[in-house]
């Protein structure tokens, strides 16, 4: 998913609105699993979330659903042309998934050049700890 992003950021010079948008530029176009009006998708055992920060930076959650989801990692991506940050946590409960933030940190334009944990889903910090511990770690101001 990340690669096919950032194949897109290549040819538009911007990461897309939604999921949806990489049809037609990135992959061909067919009948796809979007919710969330596109911004969301299932694809392969994964429930993905995505959502544009700005034009050069976004955000992905990848949460496991299928059989054997208990065995598989949450993933949380921040990507941007030049890089990425991964943060991995254990498969999160089907009632947490509803309560993810797409973008679970903002940057402050008052604060240039440092970014700042500004929510987190409600319990999902609580079962996934040491995601959030990383998400503290790396966005302390």
């Amino acid at each position: 998913m990340n690669r096919d992003l950032l194949k897109f950021h290549q040819k538009r010079g911007s990461f897309p609105e939604k999921l949806e948008d990489l049809e037609g530029v990135v992959w061909e176009k067919k009948d796809r699993n979007y919710v969330s009006q596109g911004r969301s998708m299932i694809h392969r055992n994964y429930f993905y979330l995505y959502s544009k920060i700005d034009p050069h930076r976004f955000s992905l959650w990848a949460v496991p659903i299928g059989k054997v989801r208990d065995e598989a990692l949450t993933l949380f991506l921040v990507g941007t042309p030049t890089s990425d940050r991964t943060w991995k946590g254990p498969a999160l409960p089907f009632p947490d998934i509803e309560n993810l933030s797409a973008a679970p940190f903002v940057k402050r334009p008052d604060h240039v050049g440092s970014c700042r944990a500004t929510e987190y889903p409600t319990g999902v910090e609580i079962k996934v700890r040491t995601l959030a511990e990383s998400f503290q770690n790396a966005f302390r101001c």
